[in-house]
């Protein structure tokens, strides 16, 4: 983040993504001063939100130093082409600042140093690892090598602990993979309605917006039911949301809606002859 004085906050910002969105939904219109380490506020008890409080928001500020000092330069470039030693950037216009500061907010790149399979198992540079069944098994090496929470741009909780589930059962030889050659033929039809598609290679691992029917496949593959229509419901009701208008969508959320619907499914559940548990379904009942 780096940006010239007097600036308003929303400019500095990067709004396409989702960090931070509530701390700037409250900044919104304040101007940054000359006071190199604050935000200027129109108004309230504070005259001034300091920046290191805002930053302490967002990361623990004990693992990363936070600069007091000389943090604003002149402007904010989509990308930095170079970066120098002397603290010259350079930008893929030709423009360049120099800078005590640069924060990197760039994606992650996929990278394994300390896995050598001779070329079987590759990083592309469209950070593209492949090939994998299911984003879990390099078919030559299955099942003695697999790669756990690789899919990106979702929520990887359950999502990483099915495809954990998976892993167990294979390797305990309660579920049996396919041949190496219906694997690789299941890569490759994979790759090639991406490519059918208009979708970039980078995307390769990003989940969204197959992500319900991914997860599904995964509970099939251990014999558990799918998930529940609710979830289905909210993760596209979610998704629109954050397309529609990526700044602010959670405020906008509508949780006494959602709750509501969680308890009607859960309580039908129940009345079908499903067990829910007891404590939750007397939470509900209370609702």
């Amino acid at each position: 983040m780096a940006t010239h004085r007097n600036a308003m906050v929303e400019e500095v910002w990067d709004q396409n993504f989702s960090q931070g969105g509530n701390l700037l939904h409250v900044l919104r219109g304040y101007r940054l001063t000359l006071e190199d380490d604050s935000v200027s506020r129109n108004g309230g008890r504070n005259k001034y939100f300091g920046v290191k409080e805002a930053y302490s928001l967002l990361v623990n500020p004990n693992d990363t130093a936070f600069p007091k000092n000389c943090i604003w330069v002149d402007r904010v470039p989509t990308k930095i082409e170079f970066v120098y030693e002397d603290g010259k950037a350079v930008f893929q216009d030709g423009s360049s600042v120099h800078a005590d500061t640069i924060f990197y907010c760039t994606e992650y790149k996929y990278h394994f140093p300390f896995i050598e399979t001779n070329g079987i198992v590759t990083i592309d540079d469209d950070n593209r690892v492949g090939p994998l069944y299911k984003h879990v098994f390099p078919p030559h090496l299955a099942p003695w090598l697999s790669f756990i929470g690789m899919p990106k741009q979702d929520t990887p909780f359950l999502t990483t602990e099915l495809q954990s589930k998976w892993l167990a059962h294979v390797l305990s030889g309660k579920v049996l993979l396919p041949t190496e050659e219906e694997m690789m033929s299941d890569v490759e039809n994979y790759y090639h309605h991406m490519e059918e598609t208009g979708v970039p290679k980078s995307f390769t691992h990003v989940l969204p917006p197959n992500e319900i029917e991914y997860r599904n496949w995964l509970l099939a593959q251990v014999e558990m039911p799918p998930l529940k229509e609710w979830r289905g419901r909210m993760y596209r009701e979610c998704v629109k949301f954050a397309n529609a208008k990526p700044d602010g969508y959670r405020d906008q959320w509508d949780d006494d809606y959602w709750d509501a619907v969680i308890a009607s499914q859960e309580v039908n559940h129940l009345a079908n002859g499903e067990d829910v548990g007891v404590e939750k379904m007397l939470g509900l009942l209370k609702m």
